[in-house]
């Protein structure tokens, strides 16, 4: 049982924790200001100390352990490391040695093939020049053949020279015959000829001689119908001037046109329009009337109305505008199909419509579209049509004279 110099700590064991009160160990505290007296311990086993010191000795014999088994393991490590170094060597040491008489053996064989391809390529040589001594030889035969062939076609051509000569004399001779006798029936045929003439010449003069004639009554009747003309003239005019100092003329004054509506592309450059005819005096005639001489200012140019229309108690007027640059659509694409049938000197061909403005109809703009193609102008194409789901525009066909057909 150990001693102690001083007052130790206080210490509480299991049998005097405050979860017994009832032990007889247990020492309440009287002042609790005071240290309380250290207990008295009987034996070495009731010590409070030695639980702690036997710790202790447990976690550094672990420590021991881990150590030995850490040193072991990196022995081992490098006993296998050094091993594997000198398994590595020894085989780097034999591939080599294999290398190398690999390379001996492909530097024989190399010098072998050397040896072979000279000798061939020598054999080769030697063929050749066999070959082109013989053909030097059939040379010389076939210079010689040429000769006696063109000296054999030199005879030949002078024999056919000398009988196209005897030929041409005989048609030269014939052709003159033939001349004299066509002079002769030329002759013939210009006598009769003046002779038909003289008659047409009298038959012509009695003609003229009746046209005169007839031109003199065609001129008395027009005068005639001029004066009748001049006469309508003069009264369309006393009309017409009377008709502007008429009632109805003082009433027009009060009509004018309403803001024209853009209508839709009809055809290739022609865009409609439409507008109402307003009335500020109460217009009591035909409305119509004055709907088609009313000029109206579209895109800067004063036009009179297509045709009238009357809807109700409305009057309206309707104009086909030419040369609206948006309606003007162009095909492209110009592509040459296959032959409309075998023998029918006649091939297809189509283009692709470009530059429809939205919302107007296509296929109406189409057949009114022309397009020149290789010098050939068409008005329009025969037949218009979407591609499949429309996903490569609207195309135009036409027909056209190919002799390749």
């Amino acid at each position: 049982m150990s001693t102690y110099t001083s007052s130790p700590p206080t210490y509480h064991s299991a049998t005097q924790s405050n979860t017994h009160p009832g032990s007889q160990n247990h020492q309440p505290r009287t002042d609790r200001g005071r240290p309380q007296v250290p207990p008295v311990f009987e034996s070495e086993e009731r010590e409070p100390l030695l639980p702690r010191r036997q710790q202790a000795t447990s976690s550094t014999l672990s420590r021991n352990k881990k150590l030995s088994i850490l040193l072991i393991v990196a022995a081992f490590s490098l006993y296998h490391l050094g091993w594997w170094a000198r398994w590595d060597a020894g085989c780097q040491d034999r591939n080599l040695a294999r290398w190398e008489q690999e390379l001996k053996l492909k530097k024989v064989q190399e010098r072998q093939r050397e040896v072979q391809w000279d000798r061939q390529v020598d054999s080769n040589r030697e063929q050749e020049r066999l070959r082109e001594a013989q053909r030097k030889a059939r040379d010389l035969e076939w210079g010689r053949q040429m000769d006696d062939k063109r000296e054999q076609e030199r005879l030949q051509e002078r024999s056919r020279e000398a009988q196209r000569e005897r030929a041409d004399l005989e048609r030269r001779r014939q052709m003159e015959e033939k001349l004299e006798r066509e002079r002769e029936q030329e002759r013939l045929r210009e006598a009769q000829r003046k002779r038909v003439d003289l008659e047409w010449e009298r038959q012509m003069d009695d003609k003229r001689e009746q046209e005169r004639i007839r031109e003199a009554q065609r001129k008395r009747v027009d005068l005639n119908w001029e004066r009748q003309m001049d006469d309508k003239r003069e009264q369309e005019r006393i009309r017409e001037a009377q008709w502007h100092m008429s009632q109805e003329q003082r009433e027009r004054l009060g009509l004018y046109w309403d803001e024209p509506l853009t209508g839709s592309c009809i055809s290739h450059g022609v865009r409609s329009y439409q507008a109402r005819l307003l009335d500020a005096a109460s217009y009591s005639y035909n409305p119509i009337v004055p709907c088609r001489e009313m000029p109206l200012d579209i895109q800067g140019v004063s036009v009179k109305a297509s045709y009238c229309e009357s809807k109700g108690k409305e009057t309206w007027g309707h104009w086909n505008v030419e040369n609206d640059p948006l309606c003007t659509p162009v095909f492209q694409a110009w592509r040459e199909d296959a032959c409309v049938a075998p023998g029918s000197r006649r091939r297809l061909a189509s283009a692709r419509l470009d530059y429809i403005t939205q919302g107007e109809d296509a296929l109406q703009l189409c057949a009114s579209t022309p397009i020149r193609f290789k010098d050939m102008y068409f008005d329009r194409p025969l037949s218009c049509a979407w591609s499949a789901w429309g996903a490569w525009g609207l195309w135009g066909h036409w027909e056209y004279d190919d002799n390749s057909c």
